[in-house]
């Protein structure tokens, strides 16, 4: 039987397992866990891990950049708001 052997990077032990088991974790992108319990990836969960924070982080930023400018017009119906109530006002006492 084929083993695959791996160490970990939290603890450093150097542990194995099956070949196969090995093989199933890298194509399946699962976690599996040394014999210590750390929580490990195999490569090809890294880089998908990666490329998902890089989606994430995209589109985030294109949530706040949404968030700002909903803010802006916010504070500009504010300033409008304002302003019209100000002439009511002006108006109610004899005003132009």
């Amino acid at each position: 039987m084929e083993t695959a052997i791996r160490q970990c990077p939290e603890c450093g032990i150097d542990f194995s397992m099956p070949a196969w088991l090995y093989e199933l974790y890298r194509l399946s992108g699962e976690s599996y866990h040394c014999p210590q319990g750390h929580k490990m990836y195999t490569p090809g969960a890294l880089e998908q891990a990666r490329a998902n924070a890089v989606k994430f982080e995209r589109w985030y930023n294109g949530e706040v950049i949404a968030v700002n400018k909903l803010s802006n017009q916010i504070s500009a119906l504010r300033g409008v708001i304002t302003k019209l109530k100000k002439q009511l006002d002006g108006k109610a006492c004899g005003g132009r």
